[in-house]
């Protein structure tokens, strides 16, 4: 079976990469040459040299879609798009990937004769602030971004092109996967997200496992939900105090963090729903706390000299956060 794989040098296009040819599919990457793909391209090379094809291009351009999708491709995993925080550095730019994309997606598939089966993997966002509800989400839970989250949006209208299309599709809606190549440079999207929000994380092998399961156990016209389970649920301040403790920075303030002003002002994280999609794709394996200590595993050295400026670097933390002031001054007040 030959699969084409979008977004192959991304986080979970890693993951998802590196299962395929575990299991010895023949493999077409397409993505956008960029210094970051090139390094995760040049490591899965020499880690798995001449197993598989890389075409480089742009999405946004249908003649380069049309022809990844020529040569007999039976089923194609879209991961290509462009999320947070890197979104926000150019909205428009991140649409013509992302719905864009989908759309010449779509297609250039639906010219063929013989179509591929799509699998597309979307996100919780589209659920919007629910922390006032019981949780876990549902996949029949109704879709409400929140007004400003144009990401969510995006993502939404990408399963109703992929949804109005002709082709057989299966949607897969992901929680927060953290990434192994993290980069040292805590994004300020951290400090939005209140200190006391629902989460579950999965693991990023777990991601890419449950994509490749999908294949065989393609279910067309199917979504659900993906996270990692019982083990993967926490709060947004457990999260960040795990992870930064892996970075060698440990814990902050919940000061620095925003303080939700009604039950809608929450981020668009919570608890998932996954009975389903594991009993169907069984890609549960992993923990926060195994992806901790295997973050930990690959940075040793960094994570060292970190330790020794450990206090600058909470300092430093401290100080680019837009709240940590005006939480203070109300924890005084009270």
């Amino acid at each position: 079976m030959k699969i084409l794989l979008t977004g192959p040098f991304g986080n979970v296009g890693e993951s998802t990469l590196e299962e395929l040819l575990k299991n010895n599919y023949e493999v077409r990457c397409f993505d956008k040459k960029t210094r970051r793909t090139k390094k995760v391209y040049k490591h899965m090379s020499k880690k798995y040299p001449n197993r598989f094809e890389t075409i480089w291009g742009d999405i946004r351009n249908f003649e380069e879609v049309k022809r990844i999708l020529q040569g007999g491709i039976d089923f194609a995993i879209h991961l290509c798009a462009v999320i947070p925080p890197d979104f926000e550095k150019d909205p428009e730019y991140a649409n013509e990937v992302n719905t864009g994309g989908m759309q010449n997606l779509v297609n250039a598939a639906e010219m063929l004769q013989n179509k591929p089966k799509i699998l597309f993997t979307s996100s919780l966002a589209l659920y919007g602030s629910t922390m006032g509800e019981e949780p876990p989400r549902k996949v029949t839970d109704k879709i409400e971004p929140l007004p400003h989250d144009i990401y969510a949006f995006q993502k939404w209208d990408m399963e109703k092109i992929l949804q109005a299309s002709s082709l057989d599709w299966m949607i897969l809606r992901l929680t927060a996967v953290p990434s192994m190549r993290m980069p040292m440079k805590i994004p300020a999207l951290m400090f939005e997200v209140p200190y006391d929000q629902r989460m579950e994380s999965v693991h990023t092998w777990d991601a890419g496992l449950a994509c490749v399961n999908a294949i065989k156990a393609f279910e067309n016209q199917r979504i659900m939900n993906i996270a990692g389970g019982d083990s993967c649920r926490m709060t947004s301040g457990e999260y960040i105090t795990r992870l930064l403790e892996a970075f060698g920075v440990g814990a902050i303030p919940r000061e620095c963090f925003r303080e939700p002003k009604n039950d809608k002002d929450w981020f668009h994280l919570d608890w998932l729903y996954t009975k389903d999609s594991q009993e169907l794709l069984k890609y549960q394996r992993y923990t926060l706390e195994d992806f901790a200590q295997e973050f930990e595993r690959r940075i040793k050295v960094r994570k060292a000299l970190i330790r020794v400026v450990s206090p600058l670097a909470k300092l430093y933390l401290i100080l680019r956060s837009p709240y940590y002031r005006e939480n203070k001054k109300k924890v005084k007040l009270e």
